[in-house]
């Protein structure tokens, strides 16, 4: 058996072992280990630690500049203008507090609002910044673990032809496996997603472009991330997961592969500080080692990208959308809806529009497979639509195989003369859709509900590290939710929680080539008047936090 065969059972494996079912979950705990919760915040001692600037006045963009490549004034490779890429997608958003507990949420979305995503930022001389650097949330600031010439990075811009920068994002799946055990791997890639459309939004703000360095490998993004010079605990080490090129935009294709120059000079280098201790004690589970070294990027092997259909954009009368940061900061994961709330139908076709990977719109032009997952929705209370179950298509090629690979039942009637969307069956699905996800209210209380279906088994077939992807797909997709709901006035909320066959048998799936990876709800959210909201950086001293 192939290297590549093997790894791909690994997948398989997992995936099917990780499985939640009507009479038993996936291996855990089973209770909450509170006194080993991981600490939420990774720092460096021993590095020297940067303050970054807040914006004192959020950008003057509206929320659909969210989706355009194509503003044409970008800024300039500054730190005041790194600093607000990393304000606007990474940092903290607010506090919140009950008696005896406080808490931080972050822009980039969580499951469980673990986090278990850290970012490294290789900046360049014009910055003024120059070196490797660990983002701190926390203080809103980097941590210097290494430093890099103006000489050195010479050749590292030819190589892609354009003046830009690296991000290189990992996962600490200790963080999740504390309270999810196996599961976890399977939520740091939803979160890796969640981290990517954030950053990709948070770029088109400032007229930069983000791609993935899609032939990076584990080690070569662990050496210049300055991991491979880092012991580890082996219980909390960071799993490189992807690295980023970020530039002003650009005509010219920016190289998939790591710059040779960059390798060369990272090897030189000694890295500082001491990465701090999360957790006194640690359950191991071997399972999320294995899969994790499957799913490495395998050299030769090139991604597939299928190419995107030109829909035209859904047009919506509504009244001014809210300023894009805004929505980017007030973003909240909904804990529990009201029943009485309904979307319009037109504002149910606005958020599903803008799934649809388009060419040339963030956040699908990461440089990475974007369409091989559809969305399966249970419309309680959508006004000017039937309640029913549906299926939307973000690849309308794929109609045929989805009609063989479902249930020969449907009706599969086209609901809308432009947007794919097809009424698969009528009546009311709020049980079903309660009971599929772990049985949660906020999965049949919502306006609607849907879980993620993907093009699975010969993706993983063809090459085991797609399964992150088709994961960061989920997450991605998820972000864009999370933000349109929150432009409209309503709320949203990813479930990772489901029971994986019981939605598959929902469908009359009955092979691994389509799989559900990720569930979704949308609709009117309930605060808990219980919590208390502080300012994001309020535990900070305040001189010197804002930019001018």
């Amino acid at each position: 058996m192939s290297e590549i065969s093997q790894n791909a059972q690994t997948v398989f494996h997992y995936h099917e072992s990780t499985k939640h079912h009507y009479d038993h979950y996936a291996k855990s705990l089973g209770y909450m280990d509170w006194d080993n919760q991981p600490n939420a915040f990774r720092f460096y001692q021993g590095a020297e630690s940067l303050r970054l600037p807040l914006l004192k006045t959020d950008l003057n963009h509206s929320y659909y500049d969210l989706y355009r490549t194509d503003l044409t004034e970008p800024k300039k490779l500054l730190i005041e203008n790194v600093a607000a890429l990393m304000e606007l997608s990474m940092s903290i958003s607010a506090w919140k507090e009950i008696p005896g507990a406080k808490w931080a949420l972050r822009m980039n979305p969580s499951s469980g609002n673990l986090h278990p995503t850290e970012a490294y930022l290789i900046l360049p001389w014009q910055t003024g910044w120059s070196g490797v650097f660990h983002y701190q949330p926390y203080f809103h600031g980097l941590e210097m673990l290494s430093d890099l010439s103006k000489e050195e990075w010479q050749p590292i811009h030819a190589h892609y032809g354009r003046e830009g920068f690296f991000i290189v994002l990992t996962s600490i799946y200790w963080r999740e496996a504390w309270k999810y055990g196996e599961r976890a791997f399977r939520y740091c890639q939803h979160d890796m997603g969640h981290a990517l459309a954030a950053l990709r939004f948070s770029a088109a703000l400032l007229g930069w472009q983000v791609k993935v360095i899609s032939q990076a490998t584990h080690d070569e993004m662990a050496l210049c991330s300055g991991l491979s010079q880092r012991h580890q605990l082996q219980e909390e080490k960071e799993d490189p997961e992807c690295m980023l090129y970020i530039c002003p935009k650009t005509t010219q294709p920016i190289s998939e592969n790591v710059s040779p120059d960059l390798i060369s000079i990272m090897k030189t280098k000694k890295i500082r500080g001491k990465a701090n201790q999360l957790s006194s004690a640690h359950a191991h589970w071997p399972i999320i080692d294995h899969v994790a070294d499957a799913t490495q990027i395998h050299l030769g092997l090139q991604m597939e990208i299928k190419k995107e259909e030109k829909w035209p954009a859904h047009k919506m009368n509504t009244k001014a959308l809210p300023v894009a940061s805004q929505v980017i900061r007030k973003r909240r994961s909904a804990i529990a809806f009201d029943p009485d709330v309904s979307v319009t139908k037109e504002m149910l076709f606005h958020m599903l529009d803008k799934t649809l990977p388009r060419t040339g719109q963030s956040p699908f032009d990461l440089g990475i497979p974007l369409n091989r997952i559809h969305l399966f929705i249970f419309a309680h209370r959508v006004s000017g639509l039937e309640s029913g179950l549906y299926a939307f298509l973000r690849d309308v090629n794929q109609l045929d195989a989805l009609k063989k690979g479902t249930n020969d039942q449907f009706d599969w009637k086209k609901e809308d003369g432009v947007l794919p969307l097809y009424l698969l069956k009528k009546g009311n699905y709020q049980q079903e859709a309660t009971q599929i996800s772990c049985r949660q209210d906020i999965a049949g209380q919502s306006s609607f509900s849907l879980g993620m279906v993907a093009e699975f088994e010969s993706v993983v077939q063809r090459d085991p590290s797609q399964y992150r992807m088709l994961f960061w797909e989920g997450g991605i997709i998820g972000q864009v939710l999370y933000l349109e709901a929150e432009a409209l006035g309503v709320r949203a909320t990813g479930i990772g929680c489901y029971f994986d066959d019981a939605m598959h048998q929902l469908l009359g799936i009955q092979s691994r080539q389509w799989q559900s990876l990720y569930h979704f709800t949308v609709g009117g959210g309930l605060d808990d008047h219980r919590l208390t909201t502080h300012p994001p950086y309020d535990h900070l001293p305040q001189e010197d936090l804002h930019e001018e």
